[in-house]
């Protein structure tokens, strides 16, 4: 077999051979060739996979945005109402309701 001695592109016979074996073929004297063709399909059906798992990771990104936005706020709020001193008037939500029902029985 001659081979030409220009640049090319392409890939390793025996790497596709431990994923595709079906698209690696071997000749008598033990030269591996791919079926070059057969592999657009799977590649196909590979970016359609991955572009349904960027939309995915998008939709992610912007809940988490969201999160992190209501998050700052709510911080804020909090911070604001430590500077106003209006955290004396807030709820007490202790055990003291307990205590106070057990006194009673």
């Amino acid at each position: 077999m001659r081979l030409d001695s220009t640049l090319q592109y392409g890939l390793i016979a025996q790497e596709l051979e431990a994923i595709v074996p079906e698209l690696v073929g071997t000749d008598k004297d033990g030269w591996k060739s791919i079926e070059y063709s057969h592999i657009v399909p799977l590649l196909i059906e590979a970016i359609k996979e991955q572009q349904i798992e960027i939309e995915r990771l998008g939709l992610q990104e912007k809940r988490l945005n969201t999160l992190e936005q209501a998050f700052d706020k709510l911080t804020a709020l909090l911070l604001e109402q430590e500077k106003q001193g209006t955290d004396d008037t807030a709820p007490d939500i202790s055990d003291s309701d307990d205590t106070e029902s057990n006194e009673e029985q």
